[in-house]
């Protein structure tokens, strides 16, 4: 069956099985937006007959919750009320801290053009996906930017010139732009990023039929039996279940 979700950027075309598990469309769909699973919401349906797909749920296989192919699910990054400290951004040394320095250089890469330099165009479109608005080249922020720390004047900040910018926001008074930058990018305040997150839903792996019943040789004779059994809906539901 083929599931269509609507994803961040787009739409996505998921094909899935009817004894896939919500669990395992869950998985895949995080991967999608970068998210560990607890930090998704799956919607079936639009209007007044959308319904939240619940992590209660996650056990269940599509056909069990009624989806029988061509079904919309929205899939959004849901917000989850978690007490998580800030790391630091800088260290005693004044330097940007590791963490730190490995997100702002993968933000550098990420915008960087075909030929692996970073231009104003470049940050516009980092401006974009960080605040949602997609400024022009000549922004005073992005002329800011690089008039402060395109040092040889080439019109393209280098990836020292770009982390020294981030040095100095982080221990200046733009440090809290600079926590929501990472918020926008999917970055806890503790510097983990959302998809490397251990994820803590309702239903792990190991809950799910198909993980502990080849593994427990008494629920295993039990369900061939009734797969051998004469009562053909008790049989279907059993190869569901599988």
């Amino acid at each position: 069956m083929r599931t269509r979700a609507g994803l961040k950027g787009g739409d996505a075309l998921l094909l899935v099985f009817s004894n896939t598990s919500l669990w395992d469309l869950r998985k895949e769909v995080a991967k999608v937006l970068a998210l560990a699973p607890r930090y998704l919401q799956l919607t079936l349906g639009t209007g007044n007959s959308a319904t939240v797909l619940r992590d209660v749920d996650n056990g269940k296989t599509m056909k069990a919750l009624g989806l029988t192919g061509g079904e919309t699910l929205t899939a959004q990054k849901l917000s989850v009320d978690e007490h998580v400290p800030n790391a630091p951004l800088i260290g005693p040394d004044g330097e940007l801290t590791p963490a730190a320095r490995r997100i702002f250089s993968e933000w550098y890469d990420m915008f960087c053009d075909s030929a692996g330099a970073f231009t104003k165009e470049s940050a516009a479109h980092f401006i974009q996906a960080a605040c949602g608005d997609l400024p022009a080249a000549n922004d005073s922020r992005i002329a800011g930017l690089f008039q402060a720390y395109d040092t040889d004047g080439d019109g393209t900040l280098q990836r020292e010139e770009w982390l020294t910018f981030y040095r100095t926001s982080s221990r200046g008074e733009k440090a809290s732009t600079v926590r929501e930058n990472l918020t926008a990018f999917n970055v806890r305040p503790d510097l983990k990023k959302l998809s490397e997150v251990e994820d803590e839903a309702t239903a792990s792996p190991e809950e799910l039929p198909r993980y502990f019943i080849p593994r427990d040789q008494q629920h295993f004779d039990l369900l061939m039996s009734l797969l051998d059994g004469g009562d053909s809906s008790v049989a279907e539901a059993a190869w569901e279940l599988i």
